[in-house]
């Protein structure tokens, strides 16, 4: 890394993890990031499409030359990926091909790349263990399979790679496409939600998780790692307590999820390796308080 402030290029920056991302890192370094169909009116946001892979993106790359490439971007809809295979394999895996490809074109192939991925790459699970990060992968979604062909594909590039599988939550303030928001907003409305009951996984919250990636910049922590929280939940259990923090009253119905072949029966994973190298151990109700009492803007006004 060059000496002085580091330069920090966030690829997805109006995305949800994106823009908590841009949040976490632009106090301190010097922060570029991307955005695509949904303009950001700030001088440290450029626009970027992914569909087309603008002819701009190798300026980008020169210009900016950054120590670090954090790749938030993607198709992350499962059910959308099912729908267009072919622009989930582009957004989610072939475009880390040129991405690498002009890294290397530049001599740029010191720089740090941060993928993310997702638990649903272990697919199934037989033994209700908590998933390591050694165990075999058996991806059962078009979203999964194209999030594993991305580890692959960044196990290739020479330079310094950190893999990040992850469930995380939050409010993204450009869109309203996200889990907590689509809780908030029902609970408002008093619109009846199904929690899934036989559903569990152990989330982190977007700020949380934007500060392990910061640590993992800082402390060059590399490989492939599983980050959540040391506790799980069910989806059920998540939705009653996002809307008890908020005082909101919800309406949730028990109910399983059955005859779904695209989402995994079960996505803990066990995270000691990450706690192990950033010192950061928490529950889900820890992170989640802590979430919400200071959450980012709204992206449209709450019903009263």
């Amino acid at each position: 890394m060059r000496k002085g402030k580091k330069k920090i290029l966030i690829l997805g920056g109006n995305g949800l993890l994106g823009s908590h991302c841009h949040s976490t890192f632009s106090k301190d370094y010097e922060t570029l990031s991307t955005y695509n169909s949904i303009r950001v009116e700030r001088k440290d946001y450029i626009k970027f499409s992914f569909n087309s892979f603008d002819s701009n993106f190798l300026d980008i790359l020169s210009e900016f030359k950054p120590d670090c490439i954090i790749n938030t971007a993607g198709l992350v809809s499962v059910d959308g990926c099912e729908r267009d295979e072919l622009k989930a394999m582009q957004l989610n895996s072939f475009f880390l091909k040129r991405l690498i490809h002009d890294l290397n074109i530049l001599k740029l192939n010191k720089t740090h790349l941060i993928q993310l991925s997702t638990p649903g790459v272990y697919g199934n699970s037989s033994t209700r263990q908590p998933w390591k990060e050694t165990d075999s992968t058996n991806p059962i979604s078009v979203y999964a399979e194209t999030k594993l062909l991305s580890e692959f594909i960044i196990e290739d590039y020479q330079g310094p790679f950190t893999i990040i599988r992850s469930d995380f939550y939050g409010i993204n303030p450009y869109s309203e496409k996200s889990l907590l928001w689509w809780i908030i907003k029902n609970a408002k409305k008093e619109v009846e939600m199904d929690g899934w009951q036989n559903i569990y996984f152990n989330p982190i919250s977007a700020r949380k998780l934007a500060q392990a990636i910061r640590k993992f910049i800082e402390e060059s922590v590399l490989g492939t790692l599983n980050i959540g929280c040391s506790n799980s939940c069910n989806k059920y259990d998540f939705v009653e307590n996002s809307c008890k923090f908020l005082n909101l009253k919800a309406k949730v119905k028990r109910v399983d999820l059955v005859n779904d072949k695209i989402r995994p029966n079960y996505s803990i994973t066990d995270c000691s390796k990450f706690f192990k190298e950033t010192g950061l151990n928490f529950s889900w109700e820890e992170d989640l308080s802590e979430y919400m009492t200071s959450l980012p803007k709204f992206p449209l006004k709450l019903i009263n």
